[in-house]
């Protein structure tokens, strides 16, 4: 997952410019944060496709910046917040910005920047391994992937 960081001129009908084009393109924002600060703007977003956004981006001649991000569900509880940042803290990762993508009965599922993406996220392997060595240690025990809350290594 990709977080472009756009910077633009702030006025009327710049973010309805960007979003046209991306549109266009068949390219679906699925979370933004827009901000501004006197005469410029900043749009940051994840999209369903980097490469055609990175395009449009180019074509436009809009000057942007990208970097990986992570995503993490959060179970919908009090203190979920703050396990998952104490999570990422106790690893040395700190959280440069952070968007919900989508909520619902799973969960809230967001977007993480991170200073150290690789530091903050398992791979599929990792997960294996686990899901093996917990079904070994505890045979009686009943889980799937649905019941793992983070999964930072």
């Amino acid at each position: 997952m990709i977080e472009f960081s756009v910077n633009m001129v702030n006025r009327p009908g710049q973010l309805a410019t960007l979003a046209r084009e991306l549109g266009a393109a068949g390219v679906n924002i699925e979370t933004l944060a827009a901000f501004s600060t006197g005469p410029e703007a900043y749009v940051k977003l994840v999209v369903d496709n980097d490469d055609s956004a990175r395009l449009v981006l180019k074509n436009a001649g809009v000057p942007f910046e990208e970097r990986r991000i992570v995503s993490a569900t959060l179970h919908d509880h009090p203190g979920a917040l703050a396990q998952m940042a104490e999570a990422l803290a106790a690893t040395g990762v700190n959280i440069d910005a952070m968007y919900l993508i989508h909520a619902g009965e799973g969960g809230m599922r967001f977007a993480l920047a991170v200073d150290d993406p690789d530091k903050a996220e398992c791979e599929q392997s990792e997960v294996d391994y686990m899901m093996t060595t917990l079904k070994g240690v505890f045979p009686d025990l009943e889980l799937s992937r649905d019941d793992i809350v983070f999964k930072f290594c």
